[in-house]
């Protein structure tokens, strides 16, 4: 599904709102978006560390 990562978080949930599962409210879905940051200040690396 690597298309759907150029999708606009709306078109993701209409996308996932059309599930048959979703539409007959037998299921549900979340969106969840992770960011993960090419470059930081030297300042602020600590506040991103994975182990703080």
């Amino acid at each position: 599904m690597p298309h759907l990562l150029r999708l606009h978080r709306t078109g993701i949930e209409r996308i996932a709102a059309e599930d048959p599962f979703v539409a007959h409210g037998v299921a549900g879905h979340d969106v969840t978006t992770t960011l993960t940051p090419g470059r930081v200040h030297p300042a602020r690396a600590r506040l991103l560390a994975e182990d703080s």
